[in-house]
């Protein structure tokens, strides 16, 4: 009976890793070391530095598609940045990565009260 239930098993295995390959994020590198961003363009606030050679995640693009939402593997780092930092396997098509809907205008306004409370952090500790 335990001989039946191993192939059966292995199957179930290769099917699930086969269909995580298939869901999985491309992963790309920065091939400089580049600004993340808080949203697709560059008058949204910077984030972090994305290190060059750091594997990222490619999850969403702009509807133009010079501009990516990338985070690694462990969501430790996350943001926007322009696709020309990038290094991407050469059969990766953008249009293959989703696009992400409208960007809504709300999170610039939380951006730039949290940009002031920042300054003013950064000003009163002075």
């Amino acid at each position: 009976m335990a001989r039946k239930s191993i192939p059966i098993l292995l199957l179930v295995l290769l099917f699930t890793h086969i269909a995580a390959a298939q869901n999985a994020f491309p992963l790309m590198t920065a091939f400089q070391d580049a600004i993340l961003y808080a949203g697709p363009g560059d008058s949204h606030v910077q984030i972090r530095w994305l290190p060059a050679g750091v594997p990222v995640e490619a999850r969403e693009r702009n509807s133009i598609g010079n501009w990516l939402f990338v985070s690694t593997p462990d969501d430790g780092i996350r943001g926007w940045v322009p696709t020309g930092y990038l290094n991407a396997n050469p059969d990766l098509h953008l249009s293959e990565i989703p696009i992400i809907p409208k960007f809504p205008t709300a999170t610039r306004q939380i951006e730039r009260r949290h940009w002031r409370r920042c300054t003013l952090r950064r000003s009163s500790a002075r």
